[in-house]
């Protein structure tokens, strides 16, 4: 007889990537939050959530749910205090205009997914501002919404080739992972 524990975990199923691939997104708004503290990032830590929303959605839709990048957002607000529902809004719609998007901009040049990504980042904090500013009546500082939106949009290319870069990795462990299980 032998226990659950002796057997190898079973990876065909694709919701254990799912939750590993949403855990990382909050992992990420962790980071994000360390980036707030470098005196460099005060105002403006790039939104490093985003960017994998965006990302996750445009090259890997079946991994990364809308309800995933939902939860991700309401993570994010839980840990800063932010409005409730305002983040996880946002995000689900990037990763629902990123889903619509993804068949153009798959076979796309980098500088065409870059201007999406830069179109996305302004729509994100437009509506964040509208969101806030239903609720406050008030308009939030605006020079500090538009530093964090340019520090995301100029910090994007090194992130994405970090995310290429871990995807491939990610992609050769799986694949050699399978390659030795079938024979």
């Amino acid at each position: 007889m032998t226990s659950p524990l002796d057997r190898p975990a079973e990876l065909s199923s694709p919701i254990p990537i799912q939750v590993l691939l949403a855990l990382f997104g909050c992992f990420l708004v962790l980071l994000e939050g360390a980036f707030a503290q470098w005196q460099v990032f005060f105002v403006a830590a790039p939104l490093l959530v985003l960017a994998y929303v965006f990302y996750m959605n445009l090259f890997f839709s079946n991994q990364l749910s809308i309800i995933a990048a939902f939860l991700i957002g309401l993570f994010s607000e839980l840990m800063f205090f932010e409005t409730l529902g305002m983040n996880a809004t946002a995000l689900a719609l990037v990763a629902l205009i990123t889903r619509w998007r993804s068949p153009i901009l798959i076979h796309s040049d980098f500088l065409e997914i870059w201007s999406a990504f830069s179109l996305i980042v302004l729509f994100f904090s437009s509506f964040k501002m509208t969101i806030y500013l239903l609720a406050y009546l008030s308009l939030p500082a605006i020079s500090d919404i538009f530093l964090q939106a340019g520090m995301t949009i100029l910090l994007f290319p090194i992130f994405y080739v970090l995310l290429v870069s871990a995807a491939s990795a990610g992609q050769f462990i799986l694949r050699t992972r399978m390659d030795g299980r079938i024979k």
